[in-house]
């Protein structure tokens, strides 16, 4: 039996008292914010509470210095190669798929436009523009 607990009031049957494990507490469960029974008395929870506090403040203190090392050791990677490492990338998770039906689809309606293109000779030396051509593709190219 604990000297810190409170035992002003005793919880009428077994069921309202607290259930700390390593020993016995007479001290009455407290109620959630929802209303129900919690599974330790005021003192337990609270003494509960403060070693998960601590824990978890360790826990990431640790996890900064981690995350710190990680971080020094690939700067050093860095300077000693001359070069930054470089980011990791991955792709698209699913790449789209073209259906034959789609591909039909386009080839009917591209079927109707007829192009005016005369095909072009890779042997001839390339044509000068002239002073309009190239000040209407100025135009045109300008925002």
């Amino acid at each position: 039996m604990c000297t810190r607990h409170s035992s002003s009031v005793l919880p009428a049957t077994d069921d309202e008292r607290c259930r700390y494990t390593y020993s016995r507490c007479p001290n009455p469960r407290i109620y959630r914010r929802s209303g129900v029974l919690h599974t330790l008395c005021e003192y337990h929870r609270s003494k509960a509470n403060a070693i998960q506090k601590a824990y978890a403040a360790k826990r990431r203190q640790s996890q900064r210095a981690q995350r710190k090392q990680h971080i020094l050791a690939q700067r050093q990677r860095e300077v000693a190669s001359g070069l930054p490492e470089p980011i990791p990338f991955s792709g698209p998770r699913s790449a789209t798929t073209t259906d034959t039906t789609d591909m039909a689809i386009v080839a009917l309606l591209l079927s109707d436009i007829q192009l005016d293109m005369e095909p072009v000779d890779v042997q001839q030396p390339p044509t000068q523009w002239s002073e309009d051509e190239c000040s209407f593709l100025d135009e045109l190219f300008s925002p």
